[in-house]
């Protein structure tokens, strides 16, 4: 590989300073942005990382010998820089901070006391949830702690603190997309640069500095650890996961009925025991971790107060819509419980197929992981964030989809650029066009 396609990378990653310059320039405070000149250098910004991507990537092959561990050092190196500025998108950092710091500073449970009894602190004017608190698991509130305890009087330690821990996990995650990857067809190295270069994952990690890249790390060591039937470690990891972000129960049916497969074609028995001591283990453990912040339902208050909202950002509210304007008038609540009736339906459908199919293939099983995520977004009524595309990603990366590029730049660029356009109608667009390119070249990918 030419080394401009390196360095032209680089480049479009450290580019995305300019947004914060844009920023700074236009005196704009709003997260994501709403004045037009900040905007317009945003999508300037983002399409030319998602051109530079797409050059990158699309020779990435099994042969490649261009990718030692200096590039990899290259495309760190280059993110450096963001890692210190102010979430540009998304305010949820400065979320995290604040509830990490009323356990660690004014020593108070964040799962029943809300940032708005803390109108003294240094990130409470940053605050836009100030009203509600933790939505998060407990093995997050420790990691989010974590900045607090280093930097408990500068607002950019803090921030840089919790964006290194988020590259630190992108590191050990894309180390083990390369490593499933060679459990399925995809080259490993094709798939590592896939995952880990995207703009999805680069404004999560380096920008907004999300927590889906820690609950997505230790999905994906739970299911290389159950792929390699090292059980009780990677039920481990997911709990590990389940305890960051609760969107990690998703998965779970799946992964036991895996596990289940593979431990009775394995002892050619019933592995009730193993399921049972299975399941006890990750009921003993949560209940151990959650223990010392339980405070009953409101302990999920955060999660609760928004499930029946109905937000303009959606799936069904942009289905409701066009029936809409089709004269068919469709209330939300009905719409919230056929979308949810219809996710519950299709995850049943995905189920039994993987529980009738004699040997579950690593891509097949990878594919349905993905499908999981994918139509739980299509029934999602609740605040539908860029970030939520992350939960995904590893598994599409890793399921060897037709034109797999042009995929994850699609998926990746309806997520990075929904502060300009709603995602929802982002992402149906970006599924015609993924649906027109694979029928423009549907010929071409049936040769061998």
């Amino acid at each position: 590989m030419r080394p401009i396609r390196y360095i032209y990378y680089a480049v479009a990653v450290m580019a995305l300073l300019l947004i914060v310059w844009a920023k700074h320039v236009a005196g704009e405070t709003n997260l994501p942005p709403l004045k037009p000149f900040v905007r317009y250098t945003a999508l300037a910004v983002l399409l030319n990382l998602g051109a530079a991507y797409y050059f990158l990537c699309r020779k990435v092959g099994l042969s490649e010998r261009g990718w030692s561990l200096k590039v990899w050092f290259l495309f760190a190196l280059s993110a450096v820089p963001s890692l210190l500025v102010f979430p540009v998108f998304s305010g949820d950092i400065i979320e995290y901070l604040i509830r990490g710091r009323i356990w660690v500073i004014y020593g108070a449970n964040p799962y029943i006391h809300y940032p708005a009894e803390y109108p003294q602190d240094m990130l409470y004017p940053y605050s836009a949830w100030k009203d509600y608190s933790d939505a998060y698991g407990p093995i997050f509130l420790v990691i989010k702690s974590l900045p607090a305890l280093i930097f408990r009087d500068s607002i950019t330690g803090m921030i840089f603190t919790m964006k290194l821990i988020n590259l630190c996990f992108l590191a050990l995650a894309t180390l083990f997309v390369y490593k499933l990857a060679g459990k399925s067809r995809v080259s490993p190295v094709r798939a590592a640069a896939l995952f880990a270069l995207c703009p999805l994952t680069v404004c999560l990690t380096a920008i907004d500095g999300q927590n889906d890249i820690i609950m997505g790390t230790w999905l994906i060591l739970a299911v290389y650890c159950i792929l390699r039937e090292k059980v009780f470690v990677g039920y481990v990891f997911w709990l590990l996961a389940f305890l960051t972000k609760y969107t990690a129960i998703l998965p779970l049916p799946m992964l036991l009925l895996y596990t289940f497969k593979i431990q009775r074609a394995r002892q050619d028995a019933l592995p009730v025991g193993l399921m049972v001591k299975l399941l006890l283990m990750l009921l003993g453990l949560g209940i151990l971790i959650f223990l010392p912040f339980w405070n009953g339902a409101q302990t999920f208050g955060a999660l609760t107060a928004l499930q029946d909202r109905f937000y303009t950002n959606t799936i069904p509210y942009a289905v409701v819509m066009a029936l809409g304007k089709a004269g068919l008038t469709v209330s939300e609540n009905l719409a919230r419980k056929v979308f949810l009736a219809s996710y519950i339906v299709a995850y049943g459908v995905l189920w039994v197929r993987l529980a009738l199919k004699p040997f579950i293939s690593a891509e097949s099983f990878f594919r349905t992981l993905a499908l999981v995520f994918l139509l739980f977004y299509v029934s999602l009524t609740s605040p539908f964030i860029y970030n939520y595309l992350f939960w995904a990603l590893p598994w599409i990366v890793l399921s060897r989809w037709p034109l797999d590029i042009e995929l994850i730049l699609i998926y990746s660029l309806a997520g990075v650029l929904s502060f300009y356009k709603r995602i929802n109608f982002l992402l149906l667009a970006g599924v015609a066009s993924y649906i027109l390119l694979w029928m423009r070249f549907r010929r071409a990918l049936k040769t061998p």
